[in-house]
């Protein structure tokens, strides 16, 4: 046969060959409005596989919710919020199949998605076919030495690549166009969030220009209000406070202070630096600074400008020795960033209440608010704190020794004024007076904690801690003062104590701490390790140890390091020399930065820190409702500890009252109960101290409020130990009143009208 021949044969087989192969395709570009969902069908005659790929060429986040169900209603792919994707399936039962594009999910953004579903094979009649193959190849065998079959694999082939290529090219349109989508809409966003920005810019640009310009041009106006109300008093006229530019605060200690009095000055400055943006440093270390501040010993008298003064400078702060304190100093400082009292806030009046007959005379400006003063002071939403380190005690300026003020909630009563360390609402104030957590924008800390401090770490309420205050910490909702009892003090849920700086070795130092009811500390996360590390870096400054004693020994058995409670070190990178020592009585110090394993002996310049778990059952405030409830002492019916004062305030709404029963109560009795005792105030005013009990006078006893709260406060010292007090508080719901209560209420003069008896000339 002529090759012409043969070659004409093969393209008709060829052509009958693409001809019979039916592949189903279908694409398409959906555009799914938000809210909605487009939904496809498509119906397969036989049993075989199909393939679903899909894009999302633009809109939103170009993302969409992609299912496919089969015909009896089984979901074969469910996918949520996918960009693209590629779903080979084999299409069992036969019917009609739903693709569906959800955007439901999106409420704003409509979604333009691309989808393509290639199918296999779907001739009608495959018998038939067979038979066309079968006479094709025998004819195809006789005239070329070449079987159909392997034509047959090659047109696959090429058919297969043809696809594959168209396919892979309709891929990289869709990138390109999702691409170019994507561009355009963060050109559009980018406009958009600039225009906005200008405007911003220039809406507080006009609004400080207008907001300066009305403290100049309405001078008269505003300044004759506040000189008026002040005349006589010295009041300047409304003036802004300023804080710091960029939170830097230049200052000079003169060499009027000794060196102990530097040390406690640059502590006091440590407090508002550890957990503020805030930073203090020596004007000699800050070029060309104009404004600073300069420490000044004074007399007999602590004072500082509200903020920085531009128009003084340098200001001064003046410390006497009755001030060089730490919680004094850093309250000094705390008026020098811009912090002014508490009760001199203009809401103060919903807090606390003046008691003008008991304050001296002459020193009632000291209570005058701020905008009486002459100061425009923000808030910046900070709440008012009864527990800031800027608020004074209820006694302050007394001319008879009775309270100056009286706080709304009871329970602050005795608190206000006693702070000896910064809040955290002072340094929430702070934090959002100096933008600091602008410089921590990563940052999310929980349970209203707030992002601050270089580096940046969250900053927690009380009741919180963690490294995001993740941490919820017994009795946050109840107590109200997280202090710890007499010598200790608190951080993050632990109570700490500095018990000796004499050079002791590990075995005395842990007997010590035992004694005290404590141990040497464990240090088990990075939490631990900051807060110990603070503060043995800040009683560094203050005395002359260098290390202290953790409660870290080498178990000779095990050889690894443990601590004292038995569990094992799990961050052995802490130790500088981990190698150097395998003595089987090596012993850790801690330096405030690293912790270097030694000998358990006498260490030179070695300190003894004592740290114990925070009690939650030492005080809180009850809410009572329709059920009482139970309080016992801390360690009831055991011992209860020593230096510790408890109070425990419990409340009931409206005019009910609350009934106190003492099931148990053993104290050390004293005269006057000088020594321990339990006070109950029962008076509807907190500044009424309450009367003093001890032995064991209360026991099977019940007193009844007279108002809608009660304050119980247990006081003991260390000597001679009770067992406390077991008591139930209760409501006493107040009683309708009767009709003789009625009757007893109606004025004697009515009833002397109701049986007058008439006289000659009529009533009298």
């Amino acid at each position: 046969m002529p090759t012409t021949l043969v070659f004409k044969f093969l393209a008709a087989v060829i052509f009958n060959f693409v001809i019979s192969v039916h592949t189903l395709e279908v694409d398409l570009t959906v555009d799914v409005k938000p809210g909605h969902e487009e939904c496809f069908y498509e119906e397969i005659k036989k049993p075989t596989s199909f393939e679903i790929e899909y894009q999302v060429i633009d809109g939103g986040d170009l993302d969409i919710n992609f299912m496919v169900t089969s015909p009896h209603g089984r979901i074969m792919v469910s996918e949520l919020m996918k960009s693209d994707a590629v779903h080979k399936l084999d299409a069992v039962d036969l019917g009609v199949y739903k693709v569906c594009f959800d955007n439901s999910f999106s409420h704003f953004a409509r979604k333009l998605v691309f989808f393509e579903i290639i199918a296999g094979d779907d001739e009608e009649d495959e018998d038939d076919d067979k038979k066309d193959w079968k006479a094709a190849q025998e004819e195809l065998a006789s005239i070329v030495d070449m079987t159909l079959e392997d034509f047959k694999k090659l047109l696959d082939n090429v058919n297969n690549n043809l696809d594959k290529a168209r396919s892979d090219q309709q891929v990289l349109r869709n990138f390109e166009a999702r691409d170019r989508n994507t561009q355009e809409n963060n050109f559009q966003r980018v406009n958009f969030l600039s225009g906005v920005q200008v405007f911003i810019m220039l809406s507080v640009a006009l609004t400080q220009v207008l907001l300066i310009r009305s403290l100049f041009d309405d001078r008269k106006k505003t300044g004759v209000s506040a000189q008026g109300r002040a005349r006589g008093r010295g009041v300047r006229s409304v003036v802004p406070v300023w804080t710091w530019p960029g939170g830097v605060v230049p200052y000079e200690i003169p060499e009027d202070f000794d060196e102990p009095s530097k040390a406690l000055i640059k502590v006091a400055m440590k407090r508002w630096e550890r957990q503020t943006c805030v930073r203090f440093v020596p004007r000699s270390e800050h070029a060309q600074s104009e404004a600073y501040i300069k420490l000044y010993k004074s007399r007999n008298s602590c004072f500082s400008d509200i903020g920085r003064n531009p128009t003084q400078q340098p200001q001064l702060l003046g410390l006497s020795d009755g001030c060089m304190g730490i919680p004094s100093i850093v309250h000094e400082l705390g008026h020098a960033l811009g912090m002014i009292h508490p009760m001199s806030r203009d809401d103060r009046d919903q807090y606390i209440t003046l008691r003008a007959e008991n304050i001296n005379n002459g020193s009632d400006r000291n209570f005058m608010s701020i905008s009486d003063r002459g100061y425009m002071y923000f808030t910046y939403g900070v709440p008012y704190d009864y527990k800031s380190i800027m608020h004074y005690n209820a006694k302050i300026w007394s001319k008879n020794g009775n309270d100056t003020m009286v706080t709304v909630a009871p329970e602050f009563q005795t608190i206000i004024g006693t702070a000896a360390d910064v809040s955290f609402r002072d340094n929430l104030y702070i934090n959002r007076a100096y933008l600091c957590s602008w410089q921590c924008p990563w940052m999310r800390c929980e349970n209203g904690g707030v992002a601050s401090g270089t580096p940046c770490r969250c900053v927690c309420p009380d009741g919180y801690h963690g490294n995001y205050c993740e941490k919820r910490l017994p009795g946050v909702n109840r107590i109200v003062d997280w202090t710890c009892r007499t010598g200790w003090f608190y951080r993050a849920g632990t109570c700490y104590r500095f018990l000796s700086h004499a050079t002791v070795p590990w075995k005395t130092a842990h007997d010590l701490c035992q004694q005290n009811s404590g141990q040497l500390p464990v240090i088990t996360d990075t939490e631990l390790m900051r807060i110990t590390g603070e503060l043995i870096l800040e009683d560094r400054e203050l005395s002359t140890a260098k290390t202290f004693w953790l409660g870290l020994q080498l178990n000779t058995t095990s050889g690894l390091y443990t601590w004292a409670d038995g569990s094992e070190l799990k961050h052995p990178e802490w130790i500088v020399n981990p190698g150097e020592l395998s003595s089987d009585r090596a012993c850790a110090v801690f330096n405030g930065t690293a912790i270097t394993v030694t000998s358990c002996g006498l260490q030179p310049d070695n300190g003894v820190l004592c740290v114990a778990p925070f009690d939650p059952s030492c005080g809180g405030v009850f809410y009572l409702t329709n059920r009482g409830v139970e309080v016992t002492s801390p360690n009831y019916p055991d011992l209860h500890p020593p230096d510790i004062t408890c109070q425990y305030v419990f409340k009931i709404s409206g005019n009910n009252r609350i009934e106190i029963t003492f099931k148990d109560f053993l104290l050390e009795y004293s005269n006057n109960c000088q020594s321990d005792s339990l006070e109950v105030q029962l008076e509807t005013d907190v500044s009424i101290p309450g009367k003093r009990y001890c032995g064991s006078e209360l026991t099977n006893t019940t007193l009844v409020s007279k108002g809608n709260f009660t304050i119980v406060t247990l006081r003991t010292d260390a000597r001679n130990h009770g067992r406390g007090f077991q008591l139930t508080a209760n409501p006493v719901q107040s009683r309708a009143r009767s009709i003789s209560d009625h009757f007893m209420n109606i004025p004697i003069s009515f009833w002397k009208k109701l049986f007058e008896v008439p006289g000659r000339f009529g009533l009298g």
